[in-house]
C-alpha cells in the first residue's frame, strides 16, 4: 500500500456518500499489490527456477519505481457482495457473508503498468493490471468491515463492481 494525502473531496461526490450512508475513510493510500494479485506473483516465485533471485529483482523494480501519481475528477461507486464460498476460500469462515460498497477516486499512476508488465515477464505469469484508484468512503453491513474498500483487483473487478460514475 502507497499512503497518498488525503484528496480534498468535491460538494458533490459528499452528497452522494452521504445520500448512500457511506463513511469517510480517515487514512488514503493506493493498493499497489491487491490480494489477487499476491497470489499469483506468490505461485509464479513458488514455480521460478531461483525464488529467492526473483523475489529481489522484482524488490529492486519496486524500490526504483517512483509510483509518482495524479488524481483525476473520475469518480465510482463500486459493490460487492462477499459470499460464504469466496470468503472459505479465503480463509475467513469466521467472517459472516456480507455486502460492502465505496466510492473511489481513479488514480493517475504510470508505474503501476510497468510494475505488473515486468513482474509478469520476469515469473513468466499472467497478471491483471489494476485500476489505480484510493478509497475515499466505504460502508458494509458487517461491522467490522464498514470502513473497508471493496477490493478491487483489475480493470475486469472496477468494471463489474461499478454501479456507475459519479459526476462531479
Amino acid at each position: 500500500m502507497l499512503p497518498i494525502e488525503k484528496p480534498v473531496v468535491p460538494e458533490r461526490i459528499l452528497a452522494v456518500a452521504k445520500e448512500k450512508g457511506l463513511y469517510e475513510k480517515t487514512e488514503c493510500h493506493v493498493s499497489l499489490v491487491v490480494e489477487k494479485s499476491a497470489v499469483k506473483i506468490r505461485e509464479g516465485l513458488a514455480k521460478a527456477d531461483d525464488p529467492e533471485k526473483a523475489k529481489e529483482e522484482i524488490l529492486d523494480l519496486f524500490n526504483n519505481l517512483n509510483f509518482e501519481y495524479d488524481l483525476t475528477n473520475d469518480y465510482s461507486y463500486q459493490e460487492k457482495s462477499y459470499t460464504r464460498e469466496e470468503l472459505d476460500e479465503r480463509g475467513l469462515q469466521d467472517e459472516p457473508v456480507h455486502l460492502r460498497r465505496s466510492i473511489v477516486q481513479v488514480v493517475d499512476m504510470p508505474d503501476v503498468e510497468i510494475f505488473y508488465n515486468k513482474v509478469a515477464e520476469l515469473l513468466n505469469i499472467e497478471i491483471e493490471i489494476p485500476v489505480p484508484h484510493t478509497t475515499v468512503f466505504a460502508w458494509s453491513d458487517y461491522e467490522k468491515k464498514k470502513d473497508r474498500g471493496i477490493g478491487i483487483s483489475s480493470k475486469k473487478d472496477f468494471k463489474m463492481f461499478s454501479k456507475g460514475t459519479i459526476h462531479i
